[in-house]
């Protein structure tokens, strides 16, 4: 049980930590805008949510049952999500400057940049979700642990770096732990397919 532990705590903490540098780094202001569309980011995260519950005793019958039925079924659903999160994750970065005046008003202007660079993100999520669970479903939750660790950690001085360049460079700092969710997203999808079965 201790990886899967370990794996929450990091991933609460992985979940929070832009907000609080940008906290620190910037004002209350960037605080907010990030905030709104984060909470907009995350309603969209329902999709995977309810497919994997779905699909994960499916994944860990189909571990025990060999590398082909496993394989498969693994193919099956990256395909499918990724059917999914692109043009979603493409509309919601052509649409995020209107959405975000539209659902909370023109004073939250500053974090349709911030919502767009989510729907790049939310490709990513998409994939390392259904990586996550097939690593834990084949019996590699040690490596999912990790690969949180790292993450949250490597969040920290990406923050510190591109918080206070788009600060300077768009006057909104918030930007900047945006693009560190994208740096930490894509490091981890290519991790975890690292440690996926042969």
């Amino acid at each position: 049980s201790i990886p899967y532990f370990t794996s929450g705590v990091f991933w609460v903490i992985y979940a929070q930590i832009d907000v609080v540098f940008i906290s620190l780094l910037v004002s209350e202001d960037g605080v907010g805008w990030y905030s709104a569309a984060d909470r907009l980011f995350g309603t969209f995260l329902f999709i995977p949510t309810i497919f994997l519950t779905a699909v994960f005793p499916a994944m860990s019958r189909s571990y025990l049952q060999g590398a082909s039925s496993m394989s498969a079924l693994m193919g099956k659903s990256f395909d499918l999500l990724l059917l999914i999160s692109v043009p979603m994750g493409l509309g919601l970065f052509a649409i995020a400057n209107a959405v975000v005046v539209l659902l909370f008003g023109a004073e939250f202007a500053n974090s349709g940049p911030i919502l767009a660079i989510f729907g790049i993100v939310l490709i990513f999520t998409y994939q390392n979700m259904l990586l996550g669970q097939f690593l834990i479903s084949s019996d590699r939750q040690n490596k999912v642990a990790i690969i949180m660790a790292v993450v949250t950690f490597a969040t920290i001085p990406l923050d510190l770096i591109f918080i206070p360049l788009c600060r300077s460079l768009f006057n909104n700092g918030a930007i900047g732990g945006a693009i560190a969710f994208v740096i930490t997203e894509v490091g981890m999808m290519i991790a975890m397919i690292r440690y996926l079965p042969a």
